[in-house]
């Protein structure tokens, strides 16, 4: 498989399953509106893109300036993708269950909802490790920065659009019920695959 592909499909299951980011999606757009949860679906995606410049960056400082220190932290990653692997198949899905019925579309500005996603992917610790740990399964040694800076535009992207998605089915009752029929699957096939996907990037490191 094309790593671009592998990338955005794991993205695209993170993005999937309950997290900071999804809670605030959810929360602006059934208690205050569509509008407002697209505004947040943006603000996320602006701090997606401060996640992985800094990714990036930090990756090709320790290519070119210390490969131990590059093992280290695919090891890292690897692990890190382990745990939120196996965290996903025992969770517990409650996020689109505590929400459903909260709506009371209490009007907000659209830089307050846009602020609510940035500040909140921003802060999140995880967000960078799980970005970091996709990351070091992609890129290599080799890999150019135009290729690397491509793979970002993509991942924000993809968040970009699939927020903004979500903002537009919660506040839509017949596509919210689907996505709670469907969401346990998704959080179990995201687990085994971010397992598999941890244990291959630690195999390349003990194989390095």
């Amino acid at each position: 498989m094309p790593p671009i592909l592998t990338l955005l499909g794991l993205h695209l299951l993170g993005l999937l399953s309950p997290g900071p980011d999804f809670a605030i999606i959810m929360k602006n757009s059934m208690l205050h509106s569509r509008r407002a949860g697209i505004a947040t679906a943006v603000g996320i995606a602006c701090g997606i893109i401060v996640t992985l410049t800094y990714c990036i960056l930090g990756l090709g400082l320790l290519i070119e300036q210390s490969p131990i220190a590059f093992t280290a932290v695919k090891t890292l990653g690897a692990l890190y993708l382990i745990y939120i692997g196996i965290k996903a198949l025992r969770a517990k899905v409650s996020v689109i269950h505590d929400s459903v019925n909260q709506s009371t579309h209490t009007p907000v500005r659209f830089f307050k909802a846009w602020l609510d996603g940035f500040v909140c992917h921003v802060l999140n610790p995880k967000a960078a490790l799980f970005i970091l740990g996709l990351f070091t399964l992609v890129v290599k040694t080799g890999t150019p920065m135009l290729v690397q800076v491509g793979y970002g535009v993509a991942m924000t992207l993809l968040c970009l659009s699939w927020f903004s998605m979500l903002a537009i089915m919660v506040t839509h009752p017949r596509l919210l019920e689907k996505i709670r029929k469907i969401q346990p699957i998704i959080m179990k096939v995201m687990g085994v695959l971010l397992i598999l996907f941890g244990v291959k990037i630690a195999l390349m490191v003990r194989a390095g």
